[in-house]
């Protein structure tokens, strides 16, 4: 051999070095089986456009046919051709003399896909890439098979030593034992009892005194249920790397079995108190989706997982899946149900309230149009008879002419505004209360009714002590200035109004508006605050916005009116607001 310093490390070997090294490999081959047999072995698919859209390549040697691509598009995928390009691959390496076949695929691949046509494993790298594991596959292409597992041939003969009436005893034990335990599953409905039912017979009729249960939840396996032991495990959320077995159970379809899990090198930390032994995990199986993972642990030495324990596994595993399945669509079906039945009641109410406004709105359209004729017609009466005998009449007759178009334009307009303030008060909704001075409030509807205060002769008497309360200034001014209006119009003659407030025992403020008029007839009291009612007859002059508005403004603000009568005769209207002294209590 040469010293170590005469060779030479070549990064960029040519062509006929890389043929060197083959044909040196091949040749040292040869000298142990023989001729090798190498024939290709290729299937592309193409479509009408002659576009490449999946195929197979593989070679036959030595028997054994040896797949290394098998690719189809995203497009073309879950129409077959997968299977078909397998099955023409395996049934010409058959005629080529081929026994067997063999294949490399990965965890983020379809390993379920070549399980499902018949491949199993015999070999797998964990971390191959980091979070994800290398499977090497096989599969017997003739029958019989050769050869048989020694691990299977060992779970024969113990089966063979108890006898074969007892192994009948034993199935048809266990067989009841499944009958009972799916009976009392599928008469749960609530998942998380469903799981942890599963959990609790699985770890006694599959002897796994430390099981779990994971479902899929995006890209987690997530833990649901648990033997006591396990408890420690509450919620925890699994990803790719950190449960190698897990994770091979859910991508491969079929259950990952780890005799001597203290000696593996992917065991995890969280396990180190469960002196765990053998470990069995089983792939919870819908069709082709994956729900999660059963997790069965031993930890008796030697009490390992053997091919009939397996094949329990799987059963108990596929009837979990059904029930599990079950469940979750009955919960699907339950949120849906309940989902349709709140947008019913949401809609239901949607439609009562625009019933609600719309009805008010007809009401207040006649109402509105009722009020703003009257006006209108005088005002229009005034000015045509001024303009059509602007030179007969003398100056004084003429002013009181526009004086009268002056206060039913007025009239109109107070009107209007009345309508953009409901208007308003229906749309909003995101309020930003302030503590109001009730005092400036009260003197500003006041000063804005001293005309009517003068005409009518009103004595109006108020406290020099205001409470103030959370409000918007404007809407508070208006709810005020309906009452003493209303007062005025229906308060006597001459009108006495009393205005006044008390603080209520619920941190609200009651601000009280009192006349000494005629009342409110006992049979209009229940409608009172409803959409434009008026107070008395309609001889008297106002609009039907009035007392509606007027609640409506309160409710927003989340207080209340009311209307009592007085033993003494005549009317107390009031209303509700937070006090803004308890407010500041509160902070």
């Amino acid at each position: 051999m040469k010293p170590l310093e005469e060779i030479q490390l070549d990064s960029n070997p040519s062509d006929a070095d890389i043929a060197q090294l083959r044909s040196g490999l091949h040749l040292y081959n040869r000298q142990a089986v023989g001729t090798r047999d190498l024939q290709a072995l290729q299937f592309v698919l193409k479509n009408k456009e002659g576009e490449v859209v999946g195929g197979l390549l593989a070679d036959t040697i030595w028997q054994w046919l040896v797949i290394h691509t098998l690719w189809i598009s995203d497009e073309c995928r879950g129409l077959g051709y997968g299977v078909q390009l397998l099955v023409k691959a395996e049934q010409t390496a058959i005629e080529r003399g081929c026994l067997f076949s063999a294949l490399e695929t990965f965890s983020f691949q379809s390993p379920r896909f070549y399980y499902r046509q018949g491949y199993r494993a015999y070999g797998q790298l964990d971390h191959f890439p980091k979070g994800h594991t290398r499977f090497s596959l096989w599969k017997p292409l003739q029958s019989p098979i050769p050869f048989a597992h020694a691990q299977f041939d060992r779970d024969s003969q113990a089966i063979e030593q108890i006898g074969p009436q007892n192994n009948i005893d034993i199935e048809q034990s266990f067989f009841a034992l499944l009958y009972q335990t799916s009976l009392d599953m599928l008469e749960r409905h609530d998942l998380d009892s469903l799981l942890q039912t599963i959990v609790e017979q699985a770890a006694t009729i599959l002897d796994a005194p430390l099981t779990e249960i994971m479902l899929v939840d995006k890209d987690e396996l997530v833990v649901r249920a648990f033997t006591k032991n396990l408890s420690h495990l509450q919620g925890d959320r699994v990803r790719r790397g950190d449960a190698l077995v897990s994770w091979r159970a859910h991508d491969t379809g079929m259950p990952a079995i780890i005799d001597d899990y203290s000696k593996w090198a992917g065991r995890r930390v969280v396990y180190g108190d469960a002196e765990l032994y053998a470990v069995g995990d089983f792939p919870i199986m819908a069709g082709d989706r994956c729900l999660g993972v059963l997790g069965l642990g031993r930890v008796r030495e030697g009490h390992v997982f053997s091919p009939l324990d397996i094949e329990r596994g799987m059963r108990f595993s596929r009837l979990a899946a059904m029930v599990i399945d079950h469940a979750q669509l009955h919960e699907i079906a339950q949120k849906e149900i309940a989902s349709r039945k709140l947008i019913e009641d949401e809609l239901r109410q949607r439609n009562h309230q625009l019933a609600e406004q719309n009805t008010e709105l007809d009401a207040y359209a006649h109402s509105v149009a009722h009020d703003l004729k009257n006006p209108l017609t005088t005002i229009l009466g005034s000015l045509r008879l001024a303009r059509a005998r602007l030179h007969e009449l003398p100056q004084s007759q003429l002013q009181i002419m526009l004086a009268m178009a002056d206060r039913n334009a007025v009239k109109m307009q107070e009107i209007i505004e009345a309508l953009l303030l409901m208007g308003s008060v229906r749309k909003e909704s995101d309020l930003k209360l302030q503590k109001l001075e009730m005092g400036g409030i009260v003197k500003e509807v006041l000063q804005r009714l001293e005309a009517q205060i003068h005409e009518s002769g009103a004595r109006i008497h108020y406290t020099d002590h205001w409470l103030p309360v959370m409000g918007i200034n404007a809407w508070v001014e208006q709810v005020l200035m309906n009452y003493v209006s209303n007062a005025l119009k229906y308060g006597g003659e001459p009108p006495h109004i009393d205005i006044f407030c008390e603080m209520k025992s619920n941190g609200t403020v009651r601000y009280i508006v009192a006349d000494r008029g005629p009342g409110v007839k006992p049979e209009d009291v229940p409608d009172l605050f409803e959409a434009f009612e008026r107070l008395g007859n309609d001889s008297k002059e106002g609009h039907g916005v009035g007392l509606s508005l007027v609640k409506r403004i309160v409710n927003k603000l989340g207080g209340d009116v009311a209307y009592q009568a007085r033993p003494d005769g005549g009317s107390e209207f009031s209303f509700e607001l937070l006090s803004a002294s308890s407010i500041s209590g509160l902070k």
